[in-house]
């Protein structure tokens, strides 16, 4: 009899006990989903995508994936098996990241991070506090990096020259300037002013603080870059004035050429004056200032001329009653034309001719 109550107690033991076990785990189900939460990296892209990446915990730090970063970001890969060496092609670069390696290359420029990249489940996982931040600060990628909150902000910079390289050759000097975009030859010039080799790029936008942290070489012993509303001039110093200069349009990829050729040949990698460029804005002289305006004046169309064609004793086509004759309909779309032209650009001045 005391058997039966008990085993009758036993299983309201075990609902209550069931309840109790339901309450207690919706209790702290939150502390729990932040939890794991807090073992990924939230990475949103361009204020709209959200996507994360498994963090790997090892000696006190976070470590991500470079295989889980390029796929979620759908950036294409090359991995050396061998070398146990991932190239990552982001938007406007190349990031090159070694296993058991410190060291990551970015468009052939080395830079060294506090802690090496592991090699973890047959992947390469990179310190999330110090490859992020290297990432925003040495390429085209604008990265806002919240360690606490495990979270990233993702976009791309507003630019299309991204880096500049500079080579010593045999007989002279060539400059390398990475863009993002096609420069068509007309929107790229090339002059020399006061010892200062200006190159002006017609509709750029410069990565200022990357580029003035380029090593310089050969002629070239001092680096400045200058950002307008219309265009982006880069200056070079140089030890002295080269005999010719050539711009050179790579075809094969995104690149403009600055050949600088001389009658001697330079040391390769000539130092020269070294000093860490500041990243804060130069102000340029005023005669630097009255110069570049000019190079802005020749980009800029403050005059349009309008030829309607046939006029006066010449009346064109004539129509089959030979009664419309083609200068009258051409005269009247070249008024309209400079009516609208006009309007829509009213600092432009228009000119009929005929």
């Amino acid at each position: 009899m005391k058997r039966r109550i008990f085993l009758q107690k036993l299983s309201l033991l075990g609902l209550i006990f069931f309840e109790v076990k339901k309450t207690v785990a919706g209790i702290f189900a939150p502390f729990f989903a932040f939890q794991d939460n807090s073992d990924s990296l939230s990475i949103q892209v361009d204020g709209q995508t959200t996507v994360s990446i498994p963090i790997l915990h090892k000696n006190g730090m976070d470590y991500i994936s470079t295989v889980a970063l390029a796929k979620k970001l759908k950036y294409h890969t090359y991995f050396n098996d061998s070398k146990k060496k991932i190239v990552l092609y982001l938007p406007g670069n190349k990031v090159v990241v070694t296993a058991l390696n410190a060291f990551i290359v970015v468009d052939e420029k080395t830079y060294q991070m506090p802690a090496p990249a592991l090699w973890e489940h047959g992947e390469i996982h990179v310190p999330v506090r110090y490859f992020l931040p290297m990432l925003d600060r040495y390429t085209t990628l604008n990265i806002d990096f919240n360690q606490s909150a495990q979270s990233v902000r993702l976009s791309e910079k507003d630019i299309n020259i991204s880096g500049v390289t500079i080579s010593s050759r045999e007989n002279g000097t060539v400059i390398s300037i990475k863009t993002l975009k096609k420069f068509q030859e007309g929107e790229v010039t090339a002059d020399m002013r006061y010892g200062w080799l200006h190159v002006d790029l017609y509709t750029g936008k410069i990565d200022r603080e990357h580029i003035q942290r380029t090593r310089p070489a050969g002629l070239v012993s001092k680096i400045k870059t200058f950002q307008f509303s219309e265009l982006a001039s880069i200056a070079f110093f140089l030890r002295k004035e080269p005999l010719s200069r050539e711009i050179i349009h790579n075809p094969a990829g995104n690149e403009i050429m600055v050949v600088l050729r001389t009658d001697e040949s330079l040391a390769e990698d000539q130092p020269g004056d070294v000093e860490e460029q500041p990243s804060e804005e130069i102000e340029p002289s005023d005669e630097v200032k009255r110069q570049l305006d000019e190079e802005r004046r020749k980009w800029l169309i403050d005059v349009i001329v309008i030829d309607a064609g046939h006029g006066g004793k010449d009346p064109g086509t004539v129509s089959r009653d030979r009664k419309t004759y083609e200068k009258d309909i051409v005269l009247a779309i070249a008024l309209k034309l400079g009516k609208i032209i006009e309007k829509q650009m009213p600092e432009v001045k228009v000119v009929y001719t005929r």
